[in-house]
């Protein structure tokens, strides 16, 4: 029952490092997850607004994310894959014929990424 003690304790010195043990006693557990993790559910309407787009894009462009990133025209193959930078929370799409066509690329790029970035390749 003890086999985690020193790790909570760091956790909780941390914590307390930022937030002052008189002030967190105040907090329930649900308020302290939140101030830590974010909302467990987002609207839409918060997305739409996390949302940025690059300067050759706009909200009204045919390609866009569900989610908070920058949204970029990528150079290349029309329709060709898109690809990100993680660093930058960049998403670059190319011009895609149909928005079938897009979804299918998204979605293929989402299930077959071998690497986060491709700063070191994982092979």
């Amino acid at each position: 029952m003890t086999e985690f003690t020193k790790q909570v304790q760091a956790i909780r010195e941390g914590l307390m490092s930022v937030i002052p043990e008189s002030v967190l006693s105040l907090l329930t557990w649900s308020n302290l997850e939140r101030g830590v993790c974010g909302d467990r559910e987002i609207s839409l309407a918060q997305l739409k607004t996390a949302c940025k787009y690059g300067d050759d894009l706009t909200e009204s462009s045919e390609s866009r994310p569900p989610a908070p990133f920058t949204v970029a025209k990528a150079g290349g193959d029309k329709d060709g894959l898109p690809h990100a930078s993680t660093c930058a929370s960049t998403l670059f799409l190319p011009d895609y014929s149909s928005s079938v066509i897009a979804k299918e690329k998204l979605s293929y790029a989402i299930s077959n990424c071998v690497a986060i970035d491709t700063d070191t390749s994982p092979w």
